[in-house]
């Protein structure tokens, strides 16, 4: 059964929807479906709903609007994931759709994201970090973009690798998903620097093949693997200590994990 299939038969199951996080988190489905905002999930954006018959985001009926335009989703193209990137200049609403990111800019919506950034054949799937008033975003087939707080979008670094998933970990920008076992970062503090030794090596490819996500959790980088879980403690790369934290179970389907204060809840193969 393909990941997708998998993460939306315990949708199904659990009745698992998306959630919205003021820190760029997604969701256990933000990358399989079209997201829906209920109104218990989100004091800041509950009253904007994803309209999968027009492909809009509008009002929810009876509330007062917090956006009134309708996002301008073209006809081709699908959503997938809303996010709030907390820039100093205020907190933005970013929304990740196939091709374009686009972002609401009182009072309508904006395409930031530029040729330059994601072209064709884009990945529809994009996953988010933030550091120091920069959203950083990768798909797994571009190279890693970023968008700054006066939401202009452009690549992040021409030594950044194209990776499927992004954190920020004790100053560190860290990056994984590119097919292997290897966990990239970049210098620390400094995440337009990536040094072709940065990387750590999580297990072998027979312990669950290649990475399926990356978190933070109680202070250590958490490394998923669909049959293991790894996790890596230190503050400084010349003090890095990778252990096996799990050895039987692991995320069974790409970037199917979210935060939830210090703790870290995926999907894994009992749901």
């Amino acid at each position: 059964m393909e990941s997708e299939e998998i993460v939306k038969s315990y949708q199904n199951k659990y009745l698992l929807s998306t959630p919205f996080y003021t820190d760029m988190g997604g969701g256990l489905n933000v990358r399989v479906s079209p997201p829906e905002l209920k109104v218990t999930q989100s004091t800041v954006c509950k009253n904007v709903i994803y309209n999968a018959a027009s492909g809009a985001l509008r009002p929810r009926d009876g509330t007062l609007k917090l956006i009134n335009e309708v996002f301008p989703l073209p006809a081709l193209e699908e959503l997938f994931g809303i996010y709030q990137a907390p820039f100093s200049t205020g907190r933005t609403i970013l929304v990740g759709s196939s091709l374009k990111v686009w972002a609401y800019v009182s009072p309508t919506w904006t395409d930031i994201t530029g040729t330059s950034v994601r072209t064709a054949p884009a990945s529809k799937k994009i996953n988010w970090a933030f550091y120091t008033d920069m959203a950083i975003g990768v798909d797994g087939t571009n190279a890693p973009f970023k968008v700054d707080n006066t939401l202009t979008a452009s690549p992040l670094s021409s030594g950044a690798p194209t990776c499927k998933f992004v954190t920020v970990w004790n100053d560190y920008v860290v990056m994984a998903g590119d097919g292997t076992n290897k966990v990239y970062y970049s210098d620390k503090q400094d995440p337009t620097s990536w040094p072709v030794e940065n990387y750590l090596v999580a297990g072998g490819d027979t312990d669950g093949d290649p990475i399926t996500g990356i978190a933070v959790a109680y202070g250590s980088l958490i490394i998923f693997k669909r049959n293991s879980v790894y996790a890596v403690s230190g503050t400084t790369s010349t003090d890095f200590a990778l252990s096996q934290i799990g050895r039987s179970v692991g995320l069974v389907a790409d970037g199917a994990h979210c935060n939830a204060d210090n703790d870290v809840w995926f999907l894994g193969p009992s749901g």
